[in-house]
This record gives structure tokens, sequence and C-alpha cells, in this order.
């Protein structure tokens, strides 16, 4: 019987797992970012960074042309996060013709919203992670159009983390 209640209690007190980047936004947040709507969102990863040692899991929402990747990458330690999320870092990650990466305040302890033809993204530092959401794919829209809605969707992930 102790061993029951025990086990009740530790299971109980356990702290929650943490939200994978699935969890961090609902259906109609990210089929109104896609533009259509989506049935589910696909998980991906882990995916191991040598260099950083940063481990990314993903999740994707696809609805015809148009993509929104969520993905959060864990180091093993905030000031490791805060070493690899650098305006440097972003800019190099972000290389292309076009590109255009800009600071943004009130997000996390750092954020940084890039765009190129293709895309829009925001990447934010909170703690040991970094949310990135990036929005891709064909649309009559130009990518920057939405950086409003991402960023409200950024801000309702964050709060889940």
């Amino acid at each position: 019987m102790s061993s029951v209640l025990w086990l009740t209690f530790a299971l109980a007190t356990a702290p929650a797992p943490a939200a994978g980047p699935c969890d961090l936004l609902d259906l109609a947040t990210a089929s109104a970012l896609v533009g259509q709507p989506v049935a589910r969102g696909m998980a991906d990863g882990p995916t191991v960074d040598e260099e950083t040692g940063g481990s990314t899991n993903f999740c994707i929402y696809q609805a015809g042309p148009s993509m929104l990747i969520v993905s959060v990458t864990t180091y093993k330690s905030a000031a490791a996060a805060k070493a690899a999320t650098t305006k440097e870092s972003m800019s190099e990650r972000m290389e292309g013709e076009g590109t255009t990466l800009s600071e943004e305040a009130g997000l996390g302890e750092r954020a940084y919203w890039m765009v190129t033809k293709q895309g829009a993204q925001f990447a934010v530092l909170k703690g040991a992670n970094v949310l990135s959401m990036a929005l891709g794919g064909s649309s009559s829209k130009p990518p920057a159009s939405n950086k409003t809605a991402l960023r409200a969707a950024t801000v309702a992930a964050l709060a889940k983390m």
C-alpha cells in the first residue's frame, strides 16, 4: 500500500515534460499562418549541430505550397544558447541575396526577424532554448507581410515554453 502511495506522490510531483514544437501552436493559428487548413503538425528531430551542440526538434505544418516550421533548439546551458544566438550567427544561417535581418525588441532575451525572398522567420532566445518560427513557400503575399501574425504566434509559443 505504501508503495502505491509513494508512486502516486511521485507522479503528482514530477515536473511536466517540456513542450515539444508541435505543442506550441494550435492548429487554428498554424492554419491561419499557412493560409489554408492544416490537419496536424509533423514532428521531426532531434538533429544535433556538432559545432554548437544544439539539439533541434521541429514541427512542420504544410498546406499546399506554404509551410510553417516551428523549431526549438536546446543547448547545454543558457550561456551556450546565448553564444550561438548572435546577429552574426543568424546572418550566416540566412545567407543569400535579398536577405534582411534585424534585432527585435520585446521577445525573449534576444530576438531576430529575418526575411528572404522565399520566407520570413523569428528566432528568439529564451534560457537554454532558441525558438524559431519560419514561414515560407509560394504565396501571393510577400513573406514580410506576415510579420504581425508570426510575431503573435511566436509570443504565444514562448508562453508555453
